[in-house]
């Protein structure tokens, strides 16, 4: 996306992620080829450089017997339930 606005790197990631950081005139234009270009942040992408991926991994012994599907269901109830603090 860059390459589309004709900015750095580092000037479209700050434009994104801390557009106080930015000129105003260059967020807009940042954003308007971000729409253009439907681009979507890739939160997979943004753990991997920050260390925080907001993942939660479930382990259980067998997803086929009713006490680990249960517990499965619920866990990803709450998940759900709380998803839009985490995005």
């Amino acid at each position: 996306m860059a390459e589309a606005t004709g900015f750095s790197i580092s000037t479209v990631s700050r434009a994104l992620n801390r557009p106080e950081l930015v000129a105003e005139n260059t967020r807009k234009k940042v954003l308007k080829v971000a729409d253009e270009l439907s681009f979507h942040p890739n939160r997979a992408a943004s753990g991997l450089r920050s260390g925080s991926h907001r993942c939660l991994a479930l382990l259980v012994g067998d997803i086929s017997q009713p006490w680990y599907s249960m517990i499965a269901k619920s866990v990803d109830t709450v998940c759900a339930e709380h998803s839009s603090r985490y995005s």
